[in-house]
């Protein structure tokens, strides 16, 4: 097709060439929409990242606080950690309000923590009528401590609060075996598998009173401390 001629001279285009014109501009707004579009979903993983990243490393410095404080870790499984977490009355013996479990929930992609917690209205008296003493022997499995936590009259004050959500895996070692465990090893994977991050870390227990673990009757116990210094300083 012959091009069109303005009165002016000028030379117009003619179909082919705006076709070309056509197609030439619509593969170049592709490619930049691509462009777009690939850059808008590698900022939304680095994005997806940087928050896994945060929530992982918030967690892992709320679980190595709660160890370092712990008294012991008198249970440790693949998934939950089961803790004294403090001598709240300074008996040196643990009572049930003390125990702190920390547990990996896989259904809620959760690690979850749960104490009993008793209304703070309630007087001294009311509430040492519940918090009864555990022996250690019956919180050095996680199954039996689950039990003794749950079957408990107090358990009707448990607290479960949630440390971390979007939780892909978690895992726990105690070196050496609980409850003579000094050092905790802990995984926290947090995340999609795409876009996940994994973190691994490990606590001392700062507070720990494993001198006083002791065996009898091949059953674990906690001694006092006079006892313990007896026995550390026996004679030949």
């Amino acid at each position: 097709m012959p091009a069109h001629t303005t009165k002016h001279g000028s030379r117009g285009f003619t179909l082919a060439e705006l076709a070309v014109s056509v197609a030439i501009t619509a593969m170049i707004g592709s490619a930049v929409m691509g462009l777009t579009m690939t850059l808008s979903t590698a900022n939304e993983h680095a994005q997806d990242r940087y928050l896994s990243l945060q929530t992982a490393r918030m967690t892992m410095f709320r679980l190595q606080n709660k160890i370092h404080k712990a008294k012991l870790v008198t249970a440790a499984g693949y998934r939950t950690i089961v803790l004294w977490a403090e001598d709240s009355n300074s008996n040196d013996r643990i009572n049930i309000s003390e125990i702190e479990m920390i547990e990996f929930a896989p259904g809620r992609k959760e690690i979850r923590s749960t104490m009993i917690v008793f209304p703070k209205e309630w007087s001294e008296e009311t509430k040492a009528s519940l918090d009864t003493e555990v022996e250690l022997d019956a919180v050095t499995q996680v199954g039996a401590a689950k039990w003794v936590f749950y079957s408990s009259y107090a358990s009707v004050y448990e607290r479960t609060i949630t440390l971390a959500d979007d939780v892909a895996e978690f895992h726990v070692y105690a070196q050496p075996e609980a409850p003579m465990a000094e050092l905790v090893r802990l995984s926290i994977r947090v995340g999609s598998s795409e876009r996940g991050v994994t973190l691994e870390s490990a606590a001392h227990l700062r507070a720990q009173v494993t001198d006083l673990v002791g065996m009898a009757e091949d059953k674990y116990l906690l001694m006092t401390w006079d006892d313990a210094y007896l026995v550390n300083n026996k004679g030949p």
